[in-house]
């Protein structure tokens, strides 16, 4: 009997000196570190539909994502066309000039200093409410709706209108190497008395 325990003991000893090689040395029953997390936690839709564009662009805006903003806007170099913003009338006189060259890099800009001026625990919303339909020349995609952005400034954001209302009319062209849609023509109208979005871009762009 003494010998089967002896037997018994070595075999537990065995087990655990190959447990710690196994583990690499470390200590199998130490805490584990916890995984860093993810670098970005967004939401993203494959756009292989033009309304799954806007929706991604919604998405961006909520969770204050850069990367994921830009990606909805088109790059000539994967779909031929160079991105452009159209202002609303009013306010491209009220601030001149700052929309002269307004392309891909000025879109970047003004969503850095949105996400940047609102703070984390504050809204930033953006509701869509689509009116229209319509296909351009070589399959190139219009969409038409109406939309509402809110935004929770601080105080010192005084000229930053809080509440951009109006209409937005999207051109949306597609990448033929991987059928994802991309916005190429943005066109800003004012539908009511409350500022449009061309006003926040310009403020933020400037």
């Amino acid at each position: 009997m003494r010998i089967l325990d002896e037997r018994n003991r070595r075999l537990e000893i065995w087990i655990c000196c190959l447990a710690f090689l196994l583990a690499g040395c470390k200590n199998p029953f130490a805490t584990r570190e916890p995984e860093p997390p993810s670098a970005s936690r967004a939401q993203w839709t494959p756009p292989y539909q033009p309304e799954d564009v806007l929706s991604n662009l919604r998405t961006a805006l909520t969770d204050r994502s850069i990367v994921n903003y830009v990606r909805c806007l088109s790059d000539s170099l994967l779909t031929g066309k160079i991105f452009r913003f159209e202002p609303e009338p009013a306010a491209a006189s009220a601030f001149p000039g700052v929309f002269e060259r307004w392309g891909l890099e000025e879109e970047r800009h003004f969503a850095e200093q949105l996400f940047q001026a609102v703070p984390k625990d504050s809204v930033l919303r953006l509701q869509w409410s689509r009116i229209g339909e319509q296909v351009g020349e070589g399959g190139e995609r219009l969409l038409v709706t109406e939309y509402l952005l809110e935004a929770g400034f601080p105080q010192g954001f005084s000229s930053a209108p809080r509440r951009c209302q109006g209409r937005a009319e999207f051109w949306l062209v597609r990448d033929p190497s991987t059928s994802y849609w991309y916005i190429w023509r943005w066109t800003d109208r004012a539908t009511v008395d409350a500022p449009a979005w061309s006003v926040l871009k310009a403020v933020l762009g400037r």
